[in-house]
């Protein structure tokens, strides 16, 4: 197993020098789990047989690993083996592209499994978020139902908010990156932090530039949100939390593998708590892996998803007890000139009076319904799709919600039918996903379970653009 010759690919693969690997046994540079593998293939060179190539692993100079691919053919002097000559290959990064293609098959058989299951599972949580409003608004005060209906409302929201986080993992959105002021845009995003988090956590704000950066304002916040959330369950008992703004990143270049000669903007959310221990580093990124009671392991994973979709980078510092700091690195972009303020004036909403309601699954039918007629609002239901066109001309709603999966003529056929004949015809898409819906004006997408009052705001939206 002792090495006797090595050609300059392997210093130049490894960073080792040959002259240190003459006369070393073969076993010093393999992984553990390679050795046997590598010493069965050798004794049957040895006997002379010639081995198909395999796959193996060794270690570099710099601790890395690398994947090789190695073939075995025996070394014959006087008809005698006398040895063994290999040629191996460096497959590492052909084994990453590789298991990057087989990631993204899998995420994108997830995020068709992830549709049909949010579906159907929002619209059980939309059977269920419409009675808790009735039985609240209707049933006599008292503290005993007050805390039942907060419980079911809570359970109602993070079911939704679970599925939202497995159709933003399998299926994100493409970013639309525009340039934005951060520096105004975080003064008030960390105000707003601010009022949500327990008093015992005290929310700062250090700015130490004025930048603008080119990014996802949505997506950004979902980000932020999720790192400052973590960091707040970080700290049950109180802390500090800090979201720092600065240009200075030239010691992060060579870690955080930064673009060379592009400019980034760093955004920093660190917080006091508990910190990540090294086997939670490990698999900080994965998904499905968490440490929170009811956590669904996507919160960071989705995270570093939409930076890295905005051409952005995001690294972590941590040590157990003494807390964690997420750096976000963005391109910078340039200022937009200053424009006049414009003057607010506050239009009144129109008046909302007659809903049409295509609803073919009666739990969340009936629910939508009662909901609006308890704020004295017409409401009309039908079951189909080809039902819509009859009681349009009949009812003339000044809304029509229609759910997505209408047997028939599906939701989404029904309002291109619409549009076709009335294109300012104000329509509500009701759905349990929101994956691929064209949001044209007078049209709004609702994601299920919604309550009485984003429902009605999502009326009069449509009724005004």
């Amino acid at each position: 197993g002792k090495i006797t010759a090595l050609n300059r690919s392997f210093e130049t693969k490894t960073g080792y020098r040959i002259n240190d690997w003459i006369g070393r046994s073969i076993a010093e540079i393999l992984t553990p789990e390679s050795v046997p593998i590598v010493f069965e293939e050798l004794s049957r060179v040895l006997q002379g047989e010639e081995t198909a190539p395999a796959e193996y692993r060794i270690h570099t100079a710099s601790g890395a690993i690398l994947d090789i691919e190695a073939s075995g053919h025996p070394r014959i002097v006087d008809g005698v083996v006398v040895g063994s000559v290999g040629i191996i290959r460096d497959v590492t990064e052909r084994n990453l592209l590789q298991q990057r293609l087989e990631n993204e098959k899998r995420i994108s058989s997830l995020g068709q499994l992830a549709a049909s299951v949010a579906h159907e599972f929002n619209n059980v949580l939309m059977s269920v978020q419409p009675f808790v409003e009735i039985l609240l608004r209707s049933c006599a005060p008292s503290q005993q139902a007050d805390t039942a209906g907060r419980h079911i409302k809570e359970a109602v929201s993070r079911g939704k908010r679970i599925t939202n986080e497995i159709l933003i993992y399998a299926n994100p959105k493409d970013p639309q990156l525009e340039p934005m002021d951060v520096s105004a845009w975080l003064e008030s995003f960390v105000a707003s932090v601010r009022e949500t988090f327990p008093s015992t956590i005290s929310v700062s704000y250090v700015e130490r530039s004025t930048s603008w950066v080119l990014c996802d304002e949505y997506q950004l916040g979902q980000v932020i949100m999720n790192l400052a959330t973590n960091a707040s369950d970080a700290m049950p008992g109180g802390g500090s939390l800090t979201i720092e703004l600065s240009e200075d990143v030239a010691v992060w270049k060579m870690r955080a593998g930064l673009v060379a000669n592009t400019k980034y903007v760093r955004i920093s959310v660190t917080d006091t708590g508990c910190g990540i221990t090294p086997q939670g580093l490990a698999s900080l990124w994965e998904p499905l892996y968490t440490t929170k009671r009811g956590g669904t392991g996507l919160g960071l994973p989705i995270a570093k998803r939409l930076i890295e979709r905005q051409n952005g980078v995001i690294v972590v510092d941590t040590e157990p007890g003494k807390g964690t700091a997420f750096h976000l690195f963005l391109q910078a972009a340039e200022p937009f000139p200053e424009m006049p303020a414009l003057k607010d004036e506050a239009t009144p909403h129109a008046t909302l009076e007659r809903v049409l309601l295509a609803e073919d699954d009666e739990a969340v039918g009936e629910g939508i319904e009662a909901m609006l007629e308890l704020e004295g609002i017409q409401c009309r239901r039908v079951l189909t799709g080809e039902e819509v066109f009859d009681a349009m001309r009949e009812f003339n709603p000044q809304v029509i919600i229609l759910d997505i999966n209408l047997p028939g003529i599906s939701g989404i056929e029904v309002c291109e039918r619409i549009r076709r004949s009335d294109p300012r015809q104000p329509v509500i898409l009701s759905t349990g996903h929101v994956t691929g819906i064209e949001i044209s004006p007078h049209t709004r997408a609702l994601l299920k379970p919604y309550s009485c009052d984003e429902l009605i705001e999502a009326c009069q939206l449509a009724m005004e653009d």
